[in-house]
Parts: C-alpha cells; sequence; structure tokens
C-alpha cells in the first residue's frame, strides 16, 4: 500500500527562486529578442493575495492589449495558471503589471503556436531584482495536467497556511484548527517546498491507518482473519487512497479518531471486565482524550465523537 499511495505523489522540487513585489504598479518586462508570435504564457505562483495583470502592445493597432485582468478571482497559491493569448502577430515586449499587494511569482513559461519553448527573451524587473532564475532553460514538466507539480483543489489554502505558518505570516486558513497545518508544515520543512514535501504527512496518516485499523479490528473481534479482512477493506476504498495523496486535513483527522476509538474501546473493554477504576483505566480514558485533542486540533469534524465519549 505504502509503495501505491506514494507512487508519483508529486515533484520533489519546484523552481525556490521567489520574486516579491514591494509596492503596487511593480513591473516585470518580457523583451524578445526579435518579434515573436506568443500564444501562451504559463506562470507558477507562491502565495498570492493581490491582483495583476499581463499586457502588451499590439503592433498593428499600437494599443495595449490586457490580458486577463480578473487575477484576483481565487487564491491560486503554488499552481501553474495559463494565459491564452489570440494574437497573430509578433510582439516585441510583454509587462506583467502588478495592480495590488501582495503577490508572490515563482516561474514563467511562454510557448509559440507550435507547443514550442520559447527562451529569446530576457526579464527587467522596476525593481532591479535579478528576475532571471524565473526562467527555466529547459520546459518545466506538467504544466497543464499539473498534479505533478501543483496544488490541487483545497490544497491551494493548506498548503499556503502551512508555509505562512513556517514563515510566521498569518494564515490564509482559519475556518479549521492549526494542528494539521503544522503537520503539513513539517514534511515542508524536511523534503523542501514541493508537491511532495506538502503531501507526504498526509500520505504517511494514510498509511498509517492500516496497522491502526489491524490492531483495533483484532482487539475488537479477537480474530485475524476479521482483522485481515478488515485492513484489506481499508485498502481497497478509493476514497481512503485518493484523498490520502493530497494535502487535506481528512486522513490525518481520520487517523487520530480512529486511535481515540481504539483507546476509548480498550476503556469500555476494561470495564466490562467488571476491573476497577484503577491507573490502567484512568489511562485509557487520558489516550482518549488526547487523540480527541489532536483529532479536534486538526478539524472540527472530530467534535461529533465527543457525545460518544
Amino acid at each position: 500500500f505504502s509503495g501505491l499511495i506514494c507512487y508519483k505523489l508529486g515533484y520533489h522540487t519546484i523552481n525556490q527562486y521567489i520574486w516579491q513585489p514591494t509596492k503596487d504598479n511593480q513591473q516585470i518586462k518580457i523583451n524578445f529578442q526579435q518579434p515573436t508570435i506568443v500564444s501562451k504564457i504559463y506562470f507558477q505562483n507562491s502565495l498570492i493575495d493581490g491582483k495583476y495583470h499581463f499586457e502588451y502592445l499590439n503592433p498593428v493597432t499600437n494599443q495595449t492589449v490586457y490580458l486577463d485582468t480578473n487575477m484576483d478571482r481565487f487564491h491560486n497559491n503554488f499552481q501553474w495558471n495559463k494565459v491564452i493569448i489570440n494574437n497573430l502577430q509578433p510582439i516585441n515586449q510583454i509587462t506583467l503589471k502588478v495592480d495590488k499587494l501582495n503577490i508572490q511569482l515563482i516561474q514563467l513559461a511562454l510557448f509559440d503556436q507550435q507547443g514550442n519553448y520559447l527562451t529569446n527573451y530576457t526579464l527587467d524587473s522596476s525593481d532591479n531584482q535579478d528576475v532571471s532564475k524565473l526562467i527555466s532553460p529547459t520546459p518545466p514538466k506538467d504544466i497543464d495536467n499539473n498534479y505533478m507539480s501543483s496544488t490541487i483543489f483545497d490544497e491551494i489554502y493548506y498548503t499556503a497556511s502551512a508555509y505562512q505558518y513556517i514563515h510566521g505570516i498569518p494564515p490564509y486558513v482559519n475556518v479549521h484548527p492549526p494542528l494539521g497545518m503544522l503537520l503539513i508544515a513539517i514534511g515542508i520543512i524536511i523534503f523542501g517546498l514541493s508537491p511532495f514535501g506538502w503531501r507526504i504527512i498526509c500520505c504517511s496518516s494514510s498509511i498509517l491507518l492500516l496497522p491502526v485499523i489491524y490492531v483495533f479490528s483484532k482487539k475488537m473481534f479477537n480474530s485475524t482473519r476479521v482483522a485481515t479482512l478488515s485492513t484489506l477493506l481499508i485498502f481497497f476504498e478509493l476514497m481512503h487512497f485518493t484523498i490520502g495523496r493530497l494535502a487535506f486535513l481528512d486522513s490525518i483527522v481520520t487517523l487520530f479518531i480512529v486511535i481515540e476509538y481504539y483507546y476509548l474501546f480498550k476503556y469500555i473493554e476494561h470495564r466490562h471486565s467488571l476491573q476497577p477504576l484503577n491507573k490502567k483505566a484512568y489511562k485509557y480514558l487520558l489516550l482518549c482524550g488526547i487523540f480527541f485533542g489532536f483529532g479536534l486540533s486538526t478539524k472540527l469534524n472530530a467534535g461529533f465523537s465527543a457525545p460518544l465519549i
């Protein structure tokens, strides 16, 4: 299971350079060595909570053409995004202009109509930063089908918040308690800011759930066969497998809740055998409470187990 769920979990590295403007109206100019037809602009963000746009001068009408001026419609943190240019005329320059802070840019990639990766240009920044590192000498991989190189779905929030906790920045996401995102941050600290780094802790939680289910089932039914069957049911449960490959909080909170139930069962079993309320019973209750707290500190839906406790 570990091999399957970790297979192509994500790239271990992404471009570590970040361009972060310090005031509105700062810009990067993409200067072509000769007039060039550009079909697509790909760009990867780090944190984004502002507004920006691309523009170029139409060589025929001599008018400024604005490209996708509504970049603030969602927080596309650590994602590859693209702008399509519907222009058949060669152009000399494209400008990325910051309308409102805050934005952080990791990488740029330009392609022509035939899908060829363009490298015949230089970058100039109005804040005099060396932004040449935004350009990769080779075409970036998986920028359209970008699970391997980008955040997807709600990873844009959890990964961004984990990154913000690491750097002491107030997090974007405050609808959930912080423990799960702090654990995701540990993966980023150990393995680097990359898809593998921000997914590995959640993936490990899904892996650990299997032996926990096995031990719990064997304890409950006193049967190796039942314990094996229970583990296999989780092994082949596709939602568990899919969620475990994403930087979501669900796999972490599920692990905590199942361990919580395990110690609750141990306590009930202890009392059912008519043993006194001794240190062992209190230990089971304490561990049950600790993992209930871990679950509740990860995601509030762990609170649904409170009435049973």
